[in-house]
């Protein structure tokens, strides 16, 4: 779901996660990935910045949702 977050901006994740409290933790996670790699990624609107690192794990997982969207 981060993923999505990150990739999708035609939704606006912001006002959605209003009424969704359950996709706090998914809007969290899409800002950190989108606050390391937002030279990678292309949005017509930014997500806010996050200080905050990814963990290797999640780090994979960006890169294989960034390769199949390549394909």
């Amino acid at each position: 779901m981060p993923y999505e977050i990150v990739f999708n901006d035609q939704v606006d994740w912001e006002k959605l996660k209003e009424s969704f409290p359950e996709l706090s933790e998914y809007y969290h996670k899409a800002c950190v990935i989108y606050s390391n790699y937002r030279y990678l990624i292309r949005r017509k609107t930014p997500l806010p910045i996050v200080k905050e690192k990814m963990k290797q794990e999640d780090v994979r997982k960006f890169f294989e949702a960034l390769r199949a969207l390549e394909c």
